[in-house]
């Protein structure tokens, strides 16, 4: 179940990044930044157990909620 609370916004990002046009971007960025900050958080996940933390749990939140939004325009 974790796999798919985790994978399933970073599977998205990735197929939104690839949909948008070739060049920069301001959502293709936003999406980047959000699959990387997923990334940083599982590989961060293998060496302490801080997604408990409500700081931390806040940002994340709120970084895969803009790349949703990213993701829509």
């Amino acid at each position: 179940a974790l796999f798919w609370l985790l994978g399933k916004p970073l599977w998205d990002f990735r197929r939104a990044a690839a949909g948008q046009p070739p060049g920069r971007g301001a959502s293709k960025a936003v999406l980047h930044g959000a699959a990387a900050a997923i990334v940083a958080v599982l590989v961060a996940g293998f060496f302490e157990h801080n997604l408990g933390d409500s700081e931390l749990l806040e940002m994340f939140l709120t970084v895969i909620a803009v790349g949703y939004v990213a993701r829509e325009m």
